[in-house]
């Protein structure tokens, strides 16, 4: 299952549809172990993950974010434990981030799809941490949603030159918010 670090991630995509298969366990805790070797700041660690694949807990998380109505039969709820953070409570949010992209970028590699479901905003924080019952001390900071695609989409390279620059930044610089090859999404 050998490939190039870069065509690993250029294959990775976001996932919207997903076949009506559950995903199996140990392709579920290789994820996992994905997510704990990731970097973190002063190797904090904050991370704790829920799984989600109980249907009910599935379509309560899907009728509560109707950003996030897709059918994957698994998710994995990334959190911080901010008790974990050593004075550095604002860190979390990176250190989390480094642990779901490690999990997309596993998840492809095992020839799963996946999404990233933003968890951001005091509503959004309450609504996943009332289905799953966190504590306060608990934030979660988003999803991922894992399964198998139900649709197929080819790898994109998305590099941008007009977005290196080298050793100091060019405020005369003109560039779109956006890379050209990216459609809006509706």
């Amino acid at each position: 299952m050998y490939e190039s670090v870069l065509d690993l991630f250029i294959r990775r995509r976001s996932i919207r549809s997903y076949l009506d298969k559950p995903v199996e366990k140990e392709k579920i805790d290789t994820i996992l172990k994905a997510a704990f070797v990731a970097p973190s700041t002063c190797n904090n660690q904050p991370w704790e993950m829920i799984v989600v694949t109980e249907k009910s807990i599935m379509d309560e998380i899907r009728a509560k974010f109707s950003f996030a109505n897709y059918n994957a039969p698994c998710a994995i709820i990334v959190c911080a434990n901010t008790h974990l953070c050593r004075n550095i409570k604002g860190m979390y949010i990176f250190d989390c981030s480094a642990a779901m992209q490690n999990m997309l970028l596993c998840a492809t590699a095992l020839d799963l799809g996946s999404l990233w479901v933003g968890v951001y905003g005091e509503q959004s924080i309450k609504k996943i941490s009332d289905i799953v019952g966190l504590p306060k001390h608990v934030v979660p900071c988003g999803i991922a949603y894992i399964g198998y695609a139900n649709e197929v989409k080819g790898p994109r390279e998305q590099f941008n030159d007009k977005r290196v620059y080298e050793q100091v930044y060019d405020i005369n610089r003109k560039h779109r918010a956006r890379p050209k090859n990216m459609k809006k999404l509706t």
